[in-house]
């Protein structure tokens, strides 16, 4: 008969005991198993990086018992614990915050779903741990968002910017905070399938559009050496989205495949927006310190 939820919770607490006070030569995996988890890969090892790094007080080990319970019951208990310990070393994790995971289900819940099931967002989290904090906030889950919504909050994002490269950063900064809570409604099925894709294709085409009147106004605005003719029209510019984007049924790994489209206006017609295309198209693909778009 598999352990009750109160005999995991001490087994585990009491296995943190012993191995912060180094009084016993414990093996790990089989009391882990005792517990009831389900043991994989290197998961003694990270269990004991993560008891060595945050067990301080007796009071402490209580706390760390409830969080490690949380992720050691996730879809992947040793990816679980490596995220989690790999947050730890990142950005540290004070008594208060690690009483506030102990006290917070929801909290817990969030962090056990993302950090045991899904790498990428899990990297999103350890990279700007700041979006643990907006992901309970009541407003990321309340907001029902769509493409105007994309846009506008995108839109308010890169303002803050002077530069092109700042704005640009700004903007794979904004889709990763989206992508991030796209992902974590979706692995705790609080949107489904069709929900998903067309929130991902509705972010993808508001990043798109705004990147596109970002690159449009710096041309413009440097003119004749690196802008656009007096001709130029920025409507007679159109992106055209084919495959899972046009579809709207983009999903998380999905590229995205366009198509630029001018204006006929005259034999030099194409030179403006073909240089407002190949800058769109790097913007959209370049790998940045900040990482890429599509």
């Amino acid at each position: 008969m598999d352990p009750s939820p109160e005999d995991t919770l001490g087994n585990i607490r009491s296995l943190i005991d012993d191995i912060v006070l180094g009084s016993v030569k414990t093996d790990v995996e089989a009391r882990l198993e005792a517990a009831g988890v389900r043991v994989t890969g290197a998961i003694a090892e990270s269990f004991r990086a993560i008891a060595n790094h945050l067990g301080g007080e007796p009071e402490a080990h209580r706390q760390l018992a409830v969080v490690i319970t949380s992720l050691v019951q996730s879809p992947y208990p040793t990816g679980a614990l490596v995220n989690f310990h790999r947050y730890v070393e990142t950005v540290g994790v004070s008594n208060t915050f690690l009483n506030t995971l102990a006290e917070s289900e929801p909290l817990r819940e969030i962090l056990a779903t993302v950090f045991g099931s899904s790498q990428y967002m899990a990297d999103i989290i350890i990279r700007n741990p700041g979006y643990l904090y907006w992901l309970i906030e009541r407003s990321t889950w309340e907001t029902m968002e769509d493409l105007s919504s994309y846009k506008g909050a995108l839109l308010k994002d890169v303002e803050k910017f002077d530069s092109v490269e700042s704005k640009l950063n700004a903007a794979r900064r904004f889709q990763r905070r989206m992508l991030l809570g796209i992902g974590v409604k979706d692995l705790l099925g609080e949107q489904d399938i069709e929900t998903t894709t067309a929130n991902l294709s509705d972010l993808a085409q508001a990043v798109v559009q705004v990147l596109v009147e970002i690159i449009w106004s710096d041309l413009a605005d440097n003119k004749p050496d690196a802008g656009l003719p007096e001709a130029a029209e920025k409507n007679g510019f159109v992106v055209l989205a084919l495959g899972k984007l046009g579809g709207r049924e983009l999903n998380y790994s999905s590229d995205i495949d366009l198509i630029y489209v001018c204006r006929d206006s005259g034999n030099d017609a194409p030179a403006p927006y073909d240089k407002l295309g190949t800058r769109l198209t790097d913007a959209l693909s370049s790998v940045t310190t900040e990482g890429y778009l599509y």
